[in-house]
């Protein structure tokens, strides 16, 4: 499936009038190097970045960070949950998330699991009310990133 096609499905997903102000852009850098490979994926709010998911240089701090020293086609599966904990993804793993949430996931589960972007999406899918969120709010809390995310769907009610 197509990039455009799976931006649409998670528009369709958001509350009402957040896909004015919020967007995922996502691109791929061709022959520029191993970690610029892996390509970025952001939310732009209101035309500027607010949270970038996978950057060169983010990646390699994660990298350091588990103390891994193979390339991440050769993930490990705990290097895989740390990183959804974290909240770094590369291209291909934001893809298969993104299809998870999409086609496999019960909203209600969202907040449960451990990966950050997961928890992201359901802070914004409109499957989610009010009274979810707030029975959610001290796991928001713990986070600057869902705090913000939760912040901006507040706003376009």
């Amino acid at each position: 499936m197509t990039w455009q096609k799976i931006r649409k499905q998670i528009h369709g997903l958001w509350v009402p009038g957040l896909s004015k102000v919020l967007d995922i852009h996502v691109a791929r850098y061709r022959k520029s190097g191993v970690w610029d490979e892996l390509g970025r994926v952001t939310f732009v709010h209101e035309k500027s970045e607010i949270y970038v998911l996978s950057d060169s240089e983010d990646w390699k701090r994660c990298w350091d960070l588990f103390d891994m020293g193979r390339l991440y086609v050769n993930l490990e599966p705990e290097l895989a949950v740390k990183s959804d904990k974290v909240g770094y993804y590369d291209v291909d793993r934001f893809y298969k998330l993104t299809d998870i949430y999409i086609n496999k996931l019960d909203v209600t589960k969202a907040f449960e699991s451990n990966v950050l972007l997961f928890q992201i999406y359901a802070i914004l899918d409109r499957r989610i009310g009010k009274r979810t969120l707030a029975k959610n709010l001290d796991l928001i809390k713990s986070s600057e990133i869902l705090e913000l995310f939760y912040g901006i769907r507040i706003q376009t009610y």
